[in-house]
């Protein structure tokens, strides 16, 4: 009778061994996909922010040239 305690034992730690690691890998993968997807959220934020901020630096720029200039009367 202990043998078979044993052997049913080292069958349900078998089972849940296999489903830790299949849930450890579903983890781990899901993960790095949250990861990829913040990192690439982050990259196109910054590449759309550059031309914004240049493009709204030079449109100050040319009206404050243009605000300062004496007006002739």
């Amino acid at each position: 009778m202990v043998k078979k305690q044993k052997f049913e034992s080292s069958c349900l730690d078998e089972v849940d061994r296999t489903m830790y690691d299949a849930f450890r890998g579903a983890a781990n993968s899901l993960f790095q996909l949250y990861t990829h997807a913040m990192n690439h959220q982050r990259v196109s934020f910054l590449a759309s922010e550059r031309p914004g901020m240049r493009s709204f630096s030079v449109c100050n720029l040319y009206e404050s040239s243009w605000s300062h200039e004496p007006k002739l009367s």
